[in-house]
């Protein structure tokens, strides 16, 4: 962390990458106490905090903006909360950031693990509570919030993309039991029953619906 008032030089050293956030120094005084302290100390790049900061960052990376202003503001405050854990808020500050940015973001990390292995047909909440180094029970919670369940999230990604390789333009090609298995269902009687009561119709009527 560099403060804005000081002269600052700095020099990368191999291969790498930056990438820079400007925040109030009031706003990150509010949640670290001692700021002054943490002016270019390193932080261990193992740090949860970082990691998860860098990874939450990736929305915005990724091109997708945040037009809606609630939504900005409530990001803007995560992003500060694990930033200001990261440099090492502590006492009052520590639990003000847990229980906003640092849930925030582990809820996020979540969604987008599921999103990348939902059609992996051992995926499971040990699973991925075990990649994300969180608990079971904490991955449950996080996804209560949410109001969906960790075997309702999977089971509605996979119907979601069973129906668009039946639907898409390969459908000729496209078998059924095709179309299951590649989106992660393992029994297809039990994908059959999953899809009649989702969409109204048989995977077999989907196919050529758009």
């Amino acid at each position: 962390m560099l403060s804005a008032t000081e002269p600052t030089t700095g020099t990368l050293r191999g291969e790498g990458a930056s990438l820079v956030m400007k925040f109030p120094r009031s706003a990150v005084e509010t949640l670290v106490s001692d700021l002054g302290s943490a002016l270019v100390r390193p932080i261990d790049a193992a740090n949860e905090a970082l990691r998860l900061l860098i990874g939450y960052l990736r929305v915005l990376l990724d091109g997708q903006l945040l037009t809606n202003k609630d939504l900005a503001r409530a990001f803007a405050t995560h992003v500060l909360d694990l930033a200001a854990l990261a440099i090492g808020a502590c006492g009052e500050g520590r639990e003000i950031a847990g229980s906003r940015g640092l849930r925030a973001a582990r809820l996020d990390s979540v969604l987008r693990l599921i999103r990348a292995e939902y059609s992996d047909p051992e995926i499971s909440s040990e699973l991925v509570a075990a990649r994300l180094r969180i608990s079971t029970r904490y991955l449950h919670k996080l996804l209560q919030e949410t109001g969906t369940s960790f075997a309702e999230r999977v089971q509605e990604l996979r119907l979601e993309r069973a129906f668009s390789l039946l639907s898409g333009e390969t459908r000729a090609a496209r078998k059924v039991h095709v179309a299951a298995y590649d989106a992660g269902f393992s029994d297809l009687s039990h994908f059959n029953r999953l899809f009649r009561r989702k969409y109204g119709l048989t995977p077999t009527a989907a196919r050529g619906r758009r």
